[in-house]
C-alpha cells in the first residue's frame, strides 16, 4: 500500500473516541478487483468523507457516484477479520 493514498483527519481530538470503520465494496480499478479500505474517524459520516477524499485521490469514484457501505468494527477487544480472500 501506498503511503501517499492516506488521507488523514486535520486537528486531532481524544483517541479514544475514534471508531474503526471497513469497507469491501467500494470503486475500483478493475472489475474483477477485490477491494478493502479501513478508516479511523469519529463518526460515520465523517468516515464517508476520508474514504471518498481518499478514494477521490486515488482516482476512484466517491459515495455519490458508486455506492458502497462501512461496517463499524469494535474496539473494545481482540479479534481478526478477513476482509477479502480472494475468492472469485
Amino acid at each position: 500500500m501506498s503511503l501517499s493514498k492516506r488521507v488523514y483527519e486535520e486537528g486531532s481530538e481524544p483517541p479514544a473516541d475514534l471508531k474503526l470503520y471497513v469497507c469491501t465494496d467500494h470503486d475500483k480499478h478493475q472489475t474483477e478487483a477485490k477491494v478493502s479500505s479501513v478508516v479511523l474517524a469519529y463518526s460515520e459520516e465523517r468516515a464517508i468523507e476520508l474514504l471518498d477524499e481518499a478514494l477521490i485521490k486515488a482516482g476512484l469514484r466517491p459515495k455519490g457516484m458508486w455506492r458502497y457501505r462501512l461496517q463499524s468494527m469494535p474496539l473494545d477487544r481482540a479479534y481478526a477479520e478477513v476482509l477479502n480472500d480472494g475468492d472469485y
